[in-house]
């Protein structure tokens, strides 16, 4: 049996990265020995067939010369890393795929040295898979070998979602809600000076939401936070505007899968994208979602105009008016789950 090693961020924290990372585990070993390479500093998790990385330097170095897997899988978003893995698969005689989940920065922005790590990867990867054409093109723009570039998005359905939510005090929000609205983040960043994520624009639109459907809550997942000035900022948003009892702000890590059962509608707002698993998510569970239009959407998402406040609340009002038409719609779409295509992908290696 072929091995396989799987680097990049595993859950905690949960994000659309990690989230992939550990399903794509459960689908390779159904036909490979799969080790992950937890590279999230700080994040240490203990199940088997994880290893967290804590210090790389020294930790890389001995994996060159420990090498035991015939294939590796980089999910990391580091030009750095990136380097360091195709270099030991180079080296080392072992196939690389490099995953990108999203390219916001243009290489040519990147500093003469990271250009240059950039230029070895993408040269010597055995194959690059992109989520997306605009990624794809990305690639291509940046000399990227077309034979070696592979579209593949990366939605693959979990084996299991469990329908309880294990978090008492979200459990109670939904409870005394007339209808409830959620969101999530990985990180609470700033894209071009811009939320990446859009809490602003949820908890300004959330502000006249309150004033058409009484008793509506909101509830917004922050999986770290990576910037504490502004996440006080956050906080004192949804005090200024009286919302604490009806927008709520949790910094955890949770099964969003089970939180989107629990509730009526889910948001994507960010304002920069690539794909965004949980719109595909919320579809697949029958949970209407609205989504901005930054980049292609699964079908069914119902898609408001970035950054576009006043979208957004008719979206939602359409949606609070008719909650069970747009159920019945999504029970008419097949969301693509890509496991076979990956899977049939990697036994090719």
């Amino acid at each position: 049996m072929k091995k396989v090693a799987i680097f990049g961020t595993y859950p905690p924290p949960i994000g659309g990265t990690s989230i992939h990372i550990k399903r794509l585990r459960d689908l390779l070993r159904k036909k490979f020995d799969v080790t992950v390479y937890n590279t999230f500093f700080g994040s240490i998790n203990k199940e088997k067939g994880v290893v967290n990385v804590e210090n790389k330097k020294k930790w890389y170095l001995k994996y060159f010369f420990n090498i035991q897997e015939d294939i590796i899988s980089c999910h990391s978003h580091s030009w750095v890393e990136r380097f360091i893995l195709v270099l030991v698969a180079k080296i080392r005689n072992k196939k690389i795929i490099i995953t990108y989940h999203s390219l916001r920065k243009d290489i040519k922005s990147e500093s003469f040295i990271t250009q240059k790590l950039a230029s070895f990867v993408l040269k010597f990867a055995s194959n690059h898979i992109s989520i997306n054409d605009n990624i794809k093109l990305k690639l291509l723009e940046f000399g990227t070998d077309n034979e070696k570039i592979i579209n593949l998005p990366t939605f693959l359905l979990p084996n299991y979602i469990d329908n309880e939510l294990d978090n008492d005090e979200i459990i109670k929000v939904i409870s005394t809600s007339s209808f409830t609205i959620c969101s999530n983040a990985s990180n609470n960043n700033k894209h071009l000076g811009v939320d990446l994520y859009g809490f602003d624009l949820c908890v300004n639109t959330f502000r006249k939401v309150v004033e058409f459907k009484e008793n509506a809550k909101f509830i917004y997942i922050l999986t770290r936070i990576t910037d504490f000035t502004y996440y006080e900022e956050m906080k004192e948003t949804i005090k200024r505007y009286n919302l604490e009892n009806k927008f709520y702000l949790f910094v955890t890590s949770l099964d969003y899968s089970s939180l989107l059962l629990n509730c009526d509608l889910s948001i994507r707002a960010t304002c920069s994208d690539t794909y965004g698993l949980s719109v595909g998510e919320s579809i697949h569970l029958n949970t209407p979602c609205i989504a901005s239009d930054v980049c292609p959407r699964t079908e069914g998402a119902i898609l408001f105009k970035n950054r576009s406040e006043d979208e957004l609340y008719r979206s939602i009002v359409r949606v609070i008016s008719e909650k069970e038409k747009e159920k019945e719609i999504l029970k008419l779409i097949n969301v693509k789950d890509y496991s076979q295509e990956t899977l049939d992908f990697f036994l090719k290696k």
